[in-house]
């Protein structure tokens, strides 16, 4: 359920933000579960409490942060999160804007990561495969290495 309290939404010093959220018994067991690794943490978040987080502002910053290289337990929310946003075509990563570079990188470096929990490893492949081809013509290009290619070639050979 959401709480009373109110976070600062402008520019505040990351400190204050952080002290207000670590302070919030809402947000507490996100916040603790996940300190390791702050995206984690944000994307908790974002998933848990959209509705109270200005996700404009926060997600294009949040999605400059990527990939995560280490720590496969703490995949699973961060690569949930941006499958959610691709899915939704949200702003902040629409193969439209100057992020679709990034994105791309950010999905076959989850790709080529042997820590990606398996049960993000097909989805991850229908993004790359799905978020290529919606690059517009004479937008950014990127080539994807051979043996992440052949990730997104063996998942259409099981979707068939």
């Amino acid at each position: 359920t959401p709480c009373e309290h109110s976070f600062p939404t402008r520019r505040s010093s990351d400190l204050a933000r952080d002290n207000a959220v670590s302070a919030c018994k809402c947000f507490r067991p996100l916040w603790q579960s996940s300190r390791a690794d702050p995206r984690a943490t944000v994307s908790k978040i974002v998933r848990n409490f959209g509705e109270q987080v200005n996700g404009e502002a926060l997600l294009p910053r949040w999605v400059s942060t990527l990939p995560v290289f280490v720590d496969g337990e703490e995949m699973a929310p961060v690569y949930s999160l941006l499958l959610e946003l691709i899915a939704r075509g949200h702003s902040s990563v629409s193969p439209s804007t100057d992020a679709a570079t990034h994105v791309t990188k950010v999905l076959v470096s989850a790709l080529e990561n042997a820590d990606l929990p398996a049960s993000l490893q097909r989805p991850m492949a229908q993004a790359l495969k799905t978020y290529v081809s919606s690059i517009p013509p004479g937008g950014p290009t990127f080539a994807i290495p051979p043996h992440v290619e052949a990730k997104v070639v063996a998942d259409r050979k099981s979707v068939v």
